[in-house]
């Protein structure tokens, strides 16, 4: 299981509240792919990751898992798609904006 951040841990509590576990779950799965490798990388470094996850999942488990298969395939289009590609503080931003 790799570890969540205090932020992406407080953020899946106000997005999916009924369903944290499941969300956690999701996270747990290998999000990188091994052409693009994060393995190794801190809670605090998983978080553009994770945020986009959550941003496009739009509080639906549905689209959460589909947001999980962009990552899987390429986490660098999650991104882009989250629009926290070309802005490395983006995701906190829009974290801010949630919480």
């Amino acid at each position: 299981m790799s570890k969540l951040s205090r932020d992406t841990l407080r953020l899946i509590e106000v997005l999916y509240p009924d369903n944290r576990r499941f969300v956690r779950e999701i996270f747990e799965s290998n999000l990188c792919p091994e052409k693009v490798h994060c393995d190794g990388w801190s809670p605090e470094q998983m978080e553009r990751i994770h945020f986009a996850v959550l941003k496009l999942g739009q509080k639906s488990l549905e689209k959460l898992e589909q947001a999980k298969n962009v990552a899987q395939r390429d986490w660098r289009d999650l991104l882009m798609s989250a629009g926290f590609g070309e802005d490395l503080d983006a995701h906190r931003t829009w974290w801010k904006t949630v919480i």
